[in-house]
């Protein structure tokens, strides 16, 4: 008696759609890098797609605002360093390395933001605002030096 365990039709059916979408990727990074950048950014922004019903289920088992907010920004993070890595790869024109130091740091929560000024019980959180004009600096410059426009939400 075989002792693995059988796999179900939608494992298998997802398993095959994981492989062809793979391959096809792959023939993409070939041919037509940019294309496959794109691809990468339709990723990015199918995860961020699927992160809002993941906000109704995570409230519904009782996860708290501030870690669904934690979560959003760890997955905002991921989204541009995924692309930065992407465009690096494919030789494409990605951020500097100030730019992507700032964004790596943030992604990574190195840098302090409102919650942990206010869990601290800091009552001035005037550096807050200079990481997030940093921030915002940063995403600045990786969208003009890759010339990105964001792709449409759909």
């Amino acid at each position: 008696m075989n002792n693995e365990k059988a796999e179900s039709p939608a494992s298998s059916v997802l398993a095959l759609a994981e492989e062809v979408l793979l391959e096809e990727f792959q023939q993409q990074v070939v041919a037509d890098p940019q294309s496959a950048l794109e691809t990468v950014d339709r990723l990015v922004m199918g995860m961020h797609s699927a992160s809002c019903g993941a906000t109704g289920t995570a409230r519904k088992a009782g996860v708290s605002w501030h870690e669904i907010g934690r979560a959003h920004a760890a997955l905002e993070g991921a989204g541009i360093l995924l692309r930065q890595a992407a465009a690096l790869f494919l030789a494409l024109p990605a951020a500097d390395r100030v730019a992507e130091r700032e964004m790596l740091a943030h992604a990574l929560g190195e840098q302090p933001d409102e919650d942990d000024d206010e869990a601290r019980g800091c009552e001035d959180a005037g550096g807050v605002h200079a990481v997030e004009d940093n921030w915002s600096a940063a995403v600045e410059r990786f969208r003009r030096n890759t010339r990105a426009p964001l792709p449409p939400f759909r």
